[in-house]
Protein backbone atom coordinates (compact mmCIF):
# COMPACT_ATOMS: atom_id res chain seq x y z
CA UNK A 1 0.00 0.00 0.00
CA UNK A 2 1.40 3.44 -0.89
CA UNK A 3 2.26 6.07 1.69
CA UNK A 4 -0.51 8.59 2.19
CA UNK A 5 -0.48 12.07 3.71
CA UNK A 6 -2.86 14.00 5.91
CA UNK A 7 -2.92 17.62 7.07
CA UNK A 8 -4.38 18.60 10.42
CA UNK A 9 -4.51 21.95 12.20
CA UNK A 10 -5.81 20.88 15.64
CA UNK A 11 -2.95 21.41 18.16
CA UNK A 12 -4.11 18.77 20.62
CA UNK A 13 -4.53 16.17 17.84
CA UNK A 14 -1.10 17.11 16.47
CA UNK A 15 0.54 16.79 19.89
CA UNK A 16 -1.13 13.51 20.73
CA UNK A 17 -0.52 12.01 17.28
CA UNK A 18 3.14 12.95 16.95
CA UNK A 19 4.54 12.70 20.50
CA UNK A 20 5.59 9.02 20.37
CA UNK A 21 7.12 9.34 16.90
CA UNK A 22 8.98 12.48 18.00
CA UNK A 23 10.43 10.58 20.96
CA UNK A 24 11.43 7.65 18.74
CA UNK A 25 13.03 9.64 15.91
CA UNK A 26 14.93 12.04 18.16
CA UNK A 27 15.72 9.41 20.85
CA UNK A 28 14.32 11.51 23.69
CA UNK A 29 12.09 10.48 26.54
CA UNK A 30 11.59 13.97 27.94
CA UNK A 31 8.95 15.96 26.09
CA UNK A 32 9.48 19.12 28.17
CA UNK A 33 10.69 21.00 25.06
CA UNK A 34 7.91 19.53 22.94
CA UNK A 35 4.77 20.49 24.90
CA UNK A 36 5.11 24.23 25.65
CA UNK A 37 4.87 25.34 22.02
CA UNK A 38 1.41 23.81 21.80
CA UNK A 39 0.31 26.18 24.56
CA UNK A 40 2.01 29.36 23.33
CA UNK A 41 1.94 29.31 19.52
CA UNK A 42 -0.94 29.74 17.05
CA UNK A 43 -2.00 28.51 13.63
CA UNK A 44 -0.47 25.06 14.11
CA UNK A 45 -0.23 22.72 11.17
CA UNK A 46 0.97 19.14 10.86
CA UNK A 47 1.53 17.15 7.72
CA UNK A 48 1.49 13.47 8.62
CA UNK A 49 2.77 10.51 6.58
CA UNK A 50 1.23 7.08 7.03
CA UNK A 51 2.00 3.61 5.78
CA UNK A 52 -1.48 2.14 6.08
CA UNK A 53 -2.41 3.16 9.66
CA UNK A 54 1.16 3.54 10.97
CA UNK A 55 2.49 7.08 11.38
CA UNK A 56 5.93 7.09 9.74
CA UNK A 57 6.73 10.80 9.44
CA UNK A 58 5.60 14.30 10.30
CA UNK A 59 6.28 17.98 9.64
CA UNK A 60 5.06 20.45 12.28
CA UNK A 61 4.90 24.22 12.22
CA UNK A 62 3.07 27.33 13.37
CA UNK A 63 2.63 31.06 12.72
CA UNK A 64 5.79 33.02 13.52
CA UNK A 65 4.40 36.37 12.33
CA UNK A 66 1.64 37.63 10.08
CA UNK A 67 3.53 36.65 6.91
CA UNK A 68 5.95 33.99 8.18
CA UNK A 69 5.30 30.34 8.99
CA UNK A 70 7.86 28.58 11.20
CA UNK A 71 8.59 24.99 10.18
CA UNK A 72 9.43 23.69 13.63
CA UNK A 73 9.92 19.93 13.73
CA UNK A 74 9.93 17.10 11.27
CA UNK A 75 11.16 13.59 10.95
CA UNK A 76 10.75 10.28 9.19
CA UNK A 77 11.32 6.82 10.61
CA UNK A 78 14.75 5.55 9.59
CA UNK A 79 13.36 2.62 7.56
CA UNK A 80 11.41 5.06 5.33
CA UNK A 81 14.21 7.60 4.77
CA UNK A 82 15.52 8.02 1.24
CA UNK A 83 12.09 7.28 -0.26
CA UNK A 84 10.97 10.89 -0.73
CA UNK A 85 8.74 11.04 2.35
CA UNK A 86 10.50 14.10 3.82
CA UNK A 87 10.38 15.82 0.43
CA UNK A 88 6.65 15.17 0.12
CA UNK A 89 5.96 16.36 3.68
CA UNK A 90 7.82 19.59 2.90
CA UNK A 91 6.02 20.17 -0.41
CA UNK A 92 2.61 19.68 1.17
CA UNK A 93 3.49 22.04 4.03
CA UNK A 94 4.72 24.74 1.62
CA UNK A 95 1.66 24.42 -0.61
CA UNK A 96 -0.69 24.73 2.36
CA UNK A 97 1.23 27.75 3.68
CA UNK A 98 0.93 29.45 0.28
CA UNK A 99 -2.82 28.75 0.27
CA UNK A 100 -3.08 30.33 3.73
CA UNK A 101 -1.34 33.50 2.52
CA UNK A 102 2.08 33.16 4.10
CA UNK A 103 4.87 34.97 2.22
CA UNK A 104 7.76 32.94 3.62
CA UNK A 105 8.76 29.94 5.69
CA UNK A 106 11.53 29.95 8.25
CA UNK A 107 13.21 26.95 9.83
CA UNK A 108 16.21 26.24 12.02
CA UNK A 109 18.58 23.29 11.96
CA UNK A 110 22.00 22.20 13.17
CA UNK A 111 25.05 20.72 11.48
CA UNK A 112 24.25 17.32 12.98
CA UNK A 113 21.07 17.18 10.87
CA UNK A 114 22.94 17.54 7.56
CA UNK A 115 20.39 15.65 5.48
CA UNK A 116 17.69 18.08 6.63
CA UNK A 117 19.97 21.04 5.90
CA UNK A 118 20.63 19.71 2.39
CA UNK A 119 16.93 19.02 1.78
CA UNK A 120 16.11 22.60 2.79
CA UNK A 121 18.79 24.04 0.50
CA UNK A 122 17.61 21.85 -2.40
CA UNK A 123 14.09 23.20 -1.90
CA UNK A 124 14.91 26.88 -2.18
CA UNK A 125 15.81 27.81 1.40
CA UNK A 126 18.64 30.27 1.98
CA UNK A 127 20.80 30.52 5.08
CA UNK A 128 19.98 33.89 6.65
CA UNK A 129 21.72 33.61 10.02
CA UNK A 130 23.87 31.38 12.22
CA UNK A 131 24.56 31.54 15.95
CA UNK A 132 25.78 29.38 18.83
CA UNK A 133 23.32 28.44 21.56
CA UNK A 134 24.09 28.23 25.31
CA UNK A 135 25.64 24.78 24.84
CA UNK A 136 27.85 26.00 21.99
CA UNK A 137 25.86 24.20 19.26
CA UNK A 138 25.81 25.94 15.88
CA UNK A 139 22.25 26.85 14.86
CA UNK A 140 21.43 27.60 11.23
CA UNK A 141 18.38 29.71 10.37
CA UNK A 142 16.99 29.32 6.86
CA UNK A 143 14.19 31.09 5.00
CA UNK A 144 12.29 30.46 1.80
CA UNK A 145 10.04 32.88 -0.05
CA UNK A 146 6.64 31.50 -1.00
CA UNK A 147 5.94 34.38 -3.38
CA UNK A 148 6.59 33.45 -6.97
CA UNK A 149 9.15 35.77 -8.54
CA UNK A 150 6.94 36.23 -11.62
CA UNK A 151 4.17 37.73 -9.49
CA UNK A 152 6.33 40.59 -8.16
Amino acid sequence: MPIHYQVTENPSVIRDTTEALYQHIFAVSDTAKFYPRFETETDFMAVLAYNQTDLIGFKLGYRKSKNTFYSWLGGVLKVYRGQGVGQQLMQIQHQRCQEKGYAKIQTKTMNQWRKMLILNLQNGFEIVETYRDKEGELKIILEKSLIEKNSL
